[in-house]
């Protein structure tokens, strides 16, 4: 991924394994992701593909109504917000 970002840019497609894998890396197109309508994004592919990683039933799995949830949660002032927690439990 590295790699890919550095020498492609922010959106890029790699072979992996049987797939071909976008990557959307930043702020400025991760929402692409996030917002996509199942037309432009195949909600059950991207599912399917990362069960074996994850497992069933774990963020893939959910629907339109979690992703807005994400959506909302990993926009950068509430990433900014979320510093000092992290900070505190890296230090314990």
């Amino acid at each position: 991924m590295e790699e890919g970002y550095r020498t492609l840019g922010d959106a890029f497609t790699v072979p992996v394994a049987h797939k071909r894998v976008t990557f959307l890396i930043g702020p400025d197109v991760a929402p692409h992701f996030f917002k996509a309508t199942d037309d432009e994004l195949s909600q059950t592919e991207v599912y399917n593909f990362n069960v074996p990683t994850f497992g069933r039933g774990v963020v893939y799995d959910v629907r339109t109504e979690q992703f807005r949830f994400f959506t909302e949660a990993l926009k950068k002032d509430r990433l900014k917000k979320y510093v000092p927690q992290f900070a505190a439990e890296a230090e314990v």
